[in-house]
């Protein structure tokens, strides 16, 4: 975290001083921790126990927020955190707590976060960082005042639409999870919409005018991938003894929200090195003598279970645990009863392309028994063909023959939007024959491959999905055709 610029300007702790509760069964670290609020303006009571601190909680209602440590003579900071919640009423919001855990006891901090506390501090703390946690979570609390769960709710489910049970209790989820600073793991098949569901924690929780930044780990080069990350310090060719920081994505998110797409894929060298980044609260730039403090929620998202890629010895356990405070897993749309019909012709009623258009009766029956192992990015894919198809024929239905449309194999048109001659038509194309066949194909699977590359801005992932490829598969075709990406 960082140490600059305070979170409530001096002004506003001029006109309402803000009272901070901190519990800790050492004098000397109470009489610290109390001088160094104190000084800033802010209101301090101190409680050597868990009793003392549900006592003080209990007598006086305008306790902001709480810094505790975690191990106490007659309890946890767990046995306090329990308490705040018996407290929390509609009229009196939860009070954001955070916990001091001692160096070298990570799963205290894990415990914590999934039980609901705010933030972490590791011992011995600098008097910075405590300043920096206190006043983010007065700002966080004064927030939730204004903004309440069903706003999070409302605008989580807006972003992840849908009718069904299953997607509900989701919305749920995310929106208990929108005002902390946990990290979450976001797990489903590919395309069920883990990127979306970052988006929306992200925008529903406190940082959200601060930036999100999305990086597939799957699609990084393993040459640069710590620059991706940690960025560089490179010099100026016109200026040799001046020097710049390349910024990487965790600079980019700096007070906002970091995705990590994909992290099981991520080496296990480069796992060493984001477990240090989240542990310290800092990254080193390639080329920097000193590190950087960073103020970033980390989510990460996975389509193959991590558990599974941890026994396998392909994700470091340590990582495991530091990066699951909460799983959520997003349901395939197959799991989603009658999600598939409802959001086609939520996706036809927005999109000006597709509004003169409707279901047939036959449509409707073939996309609740259709599977769709790509999931909602499918659904989407296979209603653009359609829509094209049906509008260039000017009929006002759409049928499942529509919806089974695939695109044409001619290397001189779009993979998604395959010209209608093709798809209309059963004859081959002309060739002059004879041909080297294997060259003529691995021509025509270069100029796909390229095309859905530049569609998705080089996004392997999301290439692959358009051509029916798992990641491996696209990655063996790319070295085998040797295309430059």
């Amino acid at each position: 975290m960082t140490a600059s610029t305070p979170i409530l300007s001096e002004s506003s702790r001029a006109s309402e001083r803000y009272c901070v509760l901190v519990v800790d069964d050492e004098p000397d670290l109470r009489s610290l921790y109390q001088t160094a609020l104190e000084r800033v303006q802010f209101e301090v009571v101190c409680a050597a126990t868990v009793a003392q601190a549900k006592q003080l909680l209990t007598e006086r209602t305008d306790i902001a927020c709480v810094v505790c440590d975690y191990r106490l003579p007659d309890g946890t900071g767990m046995d306090v955190l329990a308490h705040i919640g018996s407290l929390t009423t509609f009229e009196r919001p939860p009070l954001p707590i955070s916990i001091m855990t001692a160096y070298g006891s990570p799963e205290h901090s894990v415990q914590a976060l999934k039980a609901g506390a705010y933030d972490y501090l590791t011992k011995p703390i600098a008097i910075a960082d405590l300043r920096q946690v206190v006043g983010k979570m007065l700002a966080h609390s004064r927030n939730i005042e204004g903004n309440k769960p069903q706003a999070a709710l409302e605008l989580i489910a807006s972003r992840l639409p849908s009718q069904s049970t299953v997607m509900q209790s989701v919305h749920e989820q995310l929106a208990q999870l929108a005002h902390t600073s946990a990290s979450v793991v976001l797990l489903g098949e590919s395309g069920v919409g883990k990127e979306l569901a970052a988006k929306a924690l992200h925008l529903a929780g406190q940082r959200s005018k601060q930036a999100f930044v999305v990086v597939n780990c799957g699609t990084l080069d393993k040459a640069n991938i710590e620059q991706h990350l940690f960025g560089e310090i490179v010099q100026d060719d016109d200026a040799p003894d001046l020097q710049t920081l390349k910024a990487g994505a965790f600079q980019q998110a700096q007070g906002g929200t970091l995705l990590l797409d994909e992290v099981g894929t991520l080496p296990l060298d480069m796992q060493v090195r984001l477990l240090t980044a989240l542990q310290e609260r800092s990254i080193t730039p390639i080329g920097a003598s000193t590190p950087t403090a960073i103020d970033v929620r980390i989510l990460a998202a996975s389509a193959q279970p991590l558990t599974q890629l941890v026994a396998s010895g392909a994700f470091r356990q340590d990582l495991y645990y530091r990066l699951n405070v909460v799983a959520i897993h997003l349901p395939a749309l197959r799991d989603r009863q009658g999600d598939a019909l409802w959001l086609a012709q939520r996706w036809l009623a927005a999109h000006a392309e597709g509004k003169g258009l409707s279901l047939s009766k036959a449509a409707q029956g073939w996309l609740g028994k259709h599977p769709f192992n790509g999931n909602i990015r499918e659904l989407n894919n296979m209603l653009e063909r359609g829509v094209a198809v049906a509008c260039a024929q000017g009929l006002t239905q759409l049928e499942p023959a529509h919806l089974q449309a695939r695109e044409s194999l001619s290397p001189s048109h779009s993979v998604l939007a395959a010209p209608l001659a093709h798809a209309t038509s059963s004859a081959a194309p002309d060739v002059n024959l004879p041909i080297d066949l294997t060259a003529h194909l691995a021509a025509i699977e270069r100029q796909l491959i390229e095309q859905a590359l530049q569609q998705t801005r080089y996004n392997r992932s999301k290439a692959g999905d358009l051509l029916g490829l798992n990641l491996r598969q696209l990655r063996y075709r790319i070295e085998q055709l040797g295309i430059d990406c």
